[in-house]
């Protein structure tokens, strides 16, 4: 079966990036102005400053609520791959922001991370406007039920033998949620090229899940540390992998060269969360 009226070309490509950097810039602004928001709180300041405290929290807990309309409008026109293949440039964004707002320190990890996302992130694009321009390509739908219904035994499997056994919560929380996260913005895609109003609303479902999940492993004492660059390297890869199996399509296979781009994108964001914090102990407005 053929998704309907669906090109992909430089044009459809440029919008799913485009939107696909809004979504990542405001999540994790949302995230430090959440974290800011809370700091304030937490100080002694004149009258003035205490009006501020509830707006950047506000404004920070409402860019949170737009995340569902980038999704709907960068998968409208090209693969979850796509959408996701920026997401690390969000954490370049706010650590600017935690350097020039809330005066955190900016370490060699930061630069070093810095530095391998923007690489990454550009060598993807790269990769992604080289490819020929594909029109209507095939869903395998076999492969589609096979890949959803093993991945809601897997991860379900996963999430209660780390719960039950309190093992590697903070790593295995956070794939799942990433994972779940991920699968959202490939439902979201085949549903709006489908048309199908039901694969979206189970995107939803499936989307919400994933934030339950990486509540529920802080809840368990999950390290933030941990569970951030295990949830976004599964939330990049994960849509890579499905697509690749689910559309038939030359624009969807997977590459080594993708697979590069991704594991530099991915090696960075751990450099930006995990090892800063190994190393420095530093808190970062990234790792809340």
């Amino acid at each position: 079966m053929k998704f309907r009226g669906f090109k992909l070309g430089t044009y459809e490509i440029s919008m799913g990036l485009l939107f696909g950097l809004i979504g990542t810039i405001t999540l994790h602004l949302a995230k430090a102005m959440e974290r800011h928001g809370i700091d304030l709180f937490n100080r002694k300041m004149s009258r003035e400053e205490k009006g501020k405290k509830p707006l950047i929290w506000f404004i920070g807990f409402g860019l949170n609520f737009t995340q569902s309309i980038w999704q709907l409008l960068g998968t409208a026109f090209a693969p979850a791959s796509v959408y996701v293949s920026v997401f690390g440039m969000g954490l370049v964004i706010v650590l600017v922001y935690s350097v020039r707002i809330l005066k955190e320190e900016m370490t060699k990890w930061d630069w070093i991370g810095s530095g391998l996302i923007i690489f990454g992130t550009v060598f993807v694009g790269f990769l992604l406007f080289n490819r020929a321009e594909v029109i209507a390509p095939t869903i395998n739908y076999d492969a589609f039920t096979i890949l959803m219904i093993s991945s809601a035994i897997i991860l379900s499997s996963i999430i209660l033998f780390s719960y039950l056994r309190k093992a590697a919560i903070s790593l295995l929380f956070g794939l799942v949620a990433g994972s779940c996260g991920a699968i959202d913005n490939v439902l979201k895609h085949s549903g709006l090229q489908e048309r199908n109003i039901w694969i979206i609303l189970t995107s939803f479902a499936i989307g919400s899940a994933g934030f339950l999940i990486t509540q529920w492993g802080y809840v368990n004492k999950a390290d933030a540390s941990k569970l951030v660059p295990a949830y976004n390297s599964s939330y990049m890869i994960i849509p890579v992998l499905f697509e690749a199996w689910i559309i038939i399509s030359p624009f969807t296979q997977v590459t080594i060269p993708q697979l590069i781009a991704i594991a530099v994108i991915i090696i960075g964001i751990v450099f930006m969360t995990a090892i800063k914090k190994w190393k420095t102990g530093a808190k970062s407005v990234i790792l809340k």
